[in-house]
């Protein structure tokens, strides 16, 4: 069911899983625009993939002056290189590839 799906995420996150932490606080915040927006700022500092998360849900959000953020394009560009390059560090293309 939904509501067992959320009990596994939520101790997920409890275990400090990134994507279930990033998921978790995303679902919690969900209508509190100005708190969600700040812990995507903290999680985007992260070397992870819920840092890489918070860096797309950045950029998103400033392309389309959504979710409490206002439009700005620069920013959004600069969240957008930032998830490039933790991108590229998380996951390395393969030797061949």
């Amino acid at each position: 069911t939904a509501d067992e799906g959320f009990d596994w995420l939520r101790k997920a996150a409890d275990l400090g899983h990134p994507r279930a932490t990033f998921d978790q606080t995303s679902r919690d915040l969900r209508d509190r625009p100005a708190e969600l927006a700040a812990a995507m700022v903290k999680f985007s500092a992260r070397p992870d993939p819920a840092g890489l998360n918070a860096l797309h849900w950045l950029a998103s959000a400033h392309e389309k002056g959504d979710r409490g953020l206002p439009k700005d394009a620069e920013k959004a560009a600069d969240y957008r290189a930032r998830a490039q390059a933790l991108s590229d560090k998380l996951y390395p293309p393969r030797a061949g590839k």
